[in-house]
């Protein structure tokens, strides 16, 4: 029968080495769990196992690393960063305890010393993109922003027959599916941020209750929001409003010829609007306006009424300027300015505001 057995080597150490855990990097991002560890080696590149007995004096700035524990030896210390910068870590093999008790110096000296790198957050934005599904679109395109990190990035798409992105965060969507963009920071690839893709057909659209007035010659902003039905992680149905579709080309129809839609105009959309139409009145009046939008045999449309209005203008005192003693009043005159919408008195409001 053979026994179990064992060799034990003791030896000199040579030397220390440290290391940033999880990621085995010391480039790092701030808020970041993280633990350094310190292993003694001998001359010949083998690691010694050391136990409580042996005392390492491990230090790290406590403005740039908070420390939640540390092994009795000091080899493991767990914490998390706490500020950017480039902050040292220094380890040092000090004494052995002796069966005795008494404590034994090691002579020469042996330390060791890593720079940790702590950079901002890495972010993506947006984080969540939901963006329509056309056929007639060669290729719809969006712009992701990356932020944090040292300013350098690496992007990829899990899944490139959905959307494949390049190298300056430009995403083009391919087909229907889902799946999510990647940005990492060369220097340690194991940090990264991630932007979650949804391409998704159109099921449902409106324009939003916003203000549907403007004065003579300026521009009506109808917001539109698209929608699409999808599955959540029970499925079950839910409803989700598209993030980007401005590249969408909505048919626009408008009853009242004193009024136009002003095709050059982009103002960005409001709230979970993902596009704008711009319509402007050529004289006082209300146009009722009918957008929509035809995807294969699915048919969206929504419409809504705009009014345009004379600007407000002060008719007395014709100079713009009025000076009062005190304890004395004047009468200010206003004409133009929105009209009561009919059906919809109670939303006329007056209100005067001075600096």
């Amino acid at each position: 029968v053979k026994l179990p057995a064992a060799s034990v080597v003791v030896t000199q150490p040579a030397y220390l080495r440290l290391f940033l855990l999880p990621h085995n990097n010391w480039a790092i991002t701030v808020d970041e769990p993280c633990s350094i560890q310190v292993q003694v080696y001998d001359r010949n590149n083998h690691r010694i196992h050391i136990g409580d007995a042996v005392s390492v004096r491990s230090m790290v700035s406590e403005e740039y690393f908070r420390v939640y524990s540390m092994t009795r030896n000091g080899t493991v210390i767990d914490g998390t960063t706490i500020k950017v910068g480039t902050v040292p870590v220094t380890a040092t093999l000090e004494s052995v305890r002796a069966i005795g008790g008494a404590e034994v110096k090691f002579k020469p000296v042996i330390s060791a010393q890593e720079d940790m790198l702590i950079y901002p957050r890495l972010m993506v934005t947006p984080s969540h993109v939901v963006v329509p599904w056309d056929p007639s679109l060669t290729k719809y395109e969006l712009e992701l922003t990356a932020s944090g990190g040292d300013g350098s990035y690496s992007w990829r798409s899990n899944n490139i027959s959905v959307v494949t992105v390049s190298q300056s965060g430009v995403v083009k969507c391919n087909k229907l599916g889902e799946t999510s963009v990647i940005v990492s920071m060369p220097r340690n690839p194991a940090i990264r941020a991630t932007s979650r893709i949804d391409v998704l057909p159109p099921s449902h659209m409106e324009i939003l209750s916003h203000i549907l007035e403007a004065p003579v010659h300026k521009p009506i902003i109808l917001n539109i929001v698209l929608y699409a039905d999808t599955a959540d992680e029970n499925g079950n149905l839910k409803r989700v409003h598209f993030t980007h579709c401005q590249e969408i080309q909505f048919k626009v129809e408008i009853s009242n010829a004193n009024f136009y839609q002003n095709v050059t105009d982009h103002t960005k959309p409001l709230g979970k609007a993902c596009a704008t139409v711009a319509v402007v009145g050529r004289t006082l009046g209300t146009s009722k306006v009918k957008i929509s939008y035809k995807s294969g045999s699915v048919l969206l449309e929504a419409s809504t009424v705009v009014a345009s209005f004379s600007p407000v203008e002060v008719m007395h005192p014709e100079k713009m300027v009025t000076v009062l003693a005190l304890g004395t009043s004047r009468h200010i005159v206003w004409k133009g300015g929105p009209r009561v919408w009919q059906g919809r008195p109670a939303e006329h409001k007056r209100s005067v505001a001075s600096d």
